[in-house]
């Protein structure tokens, strides 16, 4: 994370943390950030401010101690139903031979985010929605996810004319690659939907599935 600011409720004072690597970040970028954590700002632009932090962000080399992101260890990658480890390993071996990644699960399920690539040293990581650890929820799928994961770490985020593109056209690309990317868009629906409690149960009966999606 970049920066993160909270505010006391009683004094109204600002606490801001912010990367290391600002201490070097020219005025211009150092005021970007100040004026997006003090000031209420229309939405075009604050977005133009932090694309303006993003993009000069991205153009610096940042190391991180390798204290600072230690591996996981074998347990974080194995579930109650779901080993991340060999799920990964077979979607490597038929998609992205070369390519390493820490992997875990996340503390608790969530609705929305089903996944999330973090940059990090010694080897980056891919953190999956505690969600997906069920019976319920297709191989088919888990390969997609961790799939389009992976390809943060292939086709990095880079600057754009008023953003930071995350999705590049390159990574799109590859995205397309993969043969259950439109049925995937169809299960994440279903999935932060109505089937959000079905797999919070850990539901054994895969006829609760949609038709499209078995």
């Amino acid at each position: 994370q970049l920066f993160a600011w909270r505010r006391e409720a009683d004094s109204g004072a600002v606490h801001l943390r912010v990367h290391r690597v600002f201490r070097s970040a020219p005025d211009d970028v150092a005021d970007a950030l100040v004026r997006l954590v003090l000031r209420r700002l229309p939405r075009d632009e604050k977005r133009a401010l932090r694309h303006r932090v993003n993009a000069w962000f991205s153009g610096q080399r940042v190391t991180v101690a390798p204290a600072a992101r230690l591996a996981p260890p074998p347990s974080a990658a194995r579930g109650l139903h779901v080993d991340l480890r060999a799920a990964f390993e077979r979607m490597r071996a038929e998609r992205l031979p070369d390519f390493e990644v820490d992997l875990a699960w996340s503390e608790s399920a969530t609705r929305r985010i089903m996944g999330r690539f973090e940059r990090g040293h010694p080897r980056a990581r891919i953190v999956v929605n505690r969600l997906l650890d069920a019976p319920l929820a297709p191989a088919w799928y888990l390969d997609f996810l961790l799939f389009h994961e992976a390809l943060h770490g292939v086709h990095p985020p880079r600057p754009g004319r008023a953003r930071m593109i995350i999705h590049t056209a390159e990574f799109r690309r590859d995205e397309r690659s993969h043969p259950h990317v439109a049925r995937a868009r169809v299960f994440e629906r279903w999935a932060t939907g109505r089937g959000f409690k079905h797999l919070i149960a850990a539901a054994v009966d895969r006829k609760l599935l949609p038709v499209e999606l078995r």
